[in-house]
């Protein structure tokens, strides 16, 4: 078993390289740590202890094939305490900048769940979890053999951004797939780059719809999910399943009208992250 210890401050260190109190240590104490793992045997352990004794914890373990971020651990594992919230296959995404910049290893992707696009929203509806699906059926179908890259992936929202609900819908999709309008990263000398990758506009389809282009290789899909299908529909304030939400919001619903709500509010998530391809509220065409 090896140890090396990170020292909380260094009289040469960069004061912009230092990280958190979770790190416990400055840069030159991570380069330790990253030292030590390069010469670490396959399969041992590196024990790294802090100085620090404001830390809560003293001392955590890492092996060679973790990451060398001192928090890596917290970083994660999602800490959030979810008491409803529905599942769905996460997406792998490759983002090409993250490799040059040694987050990932080459060519491996970024994980990005259900959770992730959630805890951005603020909330887990029928609106998130159908741009999370539409996304999801998209990269699929442009990427049948490998796994999605960012920048490479330009997204056409069908409609205006005041629509209702296609906002928050863009938003989901921006964050997977890093397409942006020109407020986006603009890349390093134009490397990574996802500005002008998203924008709203006409897309020949019925219900949500949105246009995917794999701009590599020119191939395109438009995904068109119909929020009816799912008893919660955007345009019409979301039907007889909103009506209780004010209730709730007002403090005037009892425990069993606002678990009843949840419940049937949560089901319908689950039922359009499940929903497949096509013969449900999913229509997925290949187009120029």
């Amino acid at each position: 078993m090896t140890e090396t210890t990170i020292p909380d401050t260094a009289p040469d260190a960069d004061p912009d390289m230092t990280v958190d109190n979770r790190g416990r240590g400055c840069a030159s104490g991570i380069a330790r740590v990253q030292r030590a793992l390069e010469d670490l045997p396959d399969g041992a352990v590196l024990v790294v202890k802090s100085t620090d004794r404001r830390a809560k914890q003293e001392e955590f373990t890492m092996s060679k094939h973790e990451s060398t971020a001192a928090d890596s651990s917290a970083r994660t594992t999602d800490e959030t305490p979810w008491k409803h919230l529905a599942s769905a296959e996460p997406i792998r995404i490759r983002d090409p900048l993250a490799e040059v910049l040694g987050m990932v290893p080459d060519e491996e992707p970024l994980v990005v769940t259900f959770a992730d696009v959630a805890k951005a929203a603020g909330h887990a509806c029928p609106a998130v979890a159908g741009a999370y699906r539409s996304t999801q059926l998209a990269l699929e179908r442009l990427y049948p053999d490998g796994y999605p890259v960012r920048s490479d992936i330009a997204v056409t929202v069908g409609g205006d951004s005041s629509d209702s609900g296609l906002g928050p819908m863009a938003n989901v999709i921006r964050h997977i797939t890093g397409a942006a309008d020109e407020t986006g990263f603009a890349g390093f000398g134009g490397f990574g780059g996802r500005d002008d990758l998203l924008s709203f506009g006409d897309v020949d389809a019925s219900g949500r719809a949105f246009r995917f282009e794999r701009t590599s290789t020119d191939a395109a899909v438009v995904v068109s999910f119909d929020p009816s299908a799912t008893g919660v529909d955007p345009d019409d304030s979301g039907g007889g399943a909103m009506e209780t939400l004010p209730r709730i919001v007002a403090g005037d619903a009892d425990a069993d009208e606002a678990t009843a709500f949840r419940d049937r509010w949560h089901e319908r998530v689950q039922r359009i992250l499940d929903a497949p391809a096509a013969g449900g509220p999913f229509t997925v065409e290949e187009t120029g």
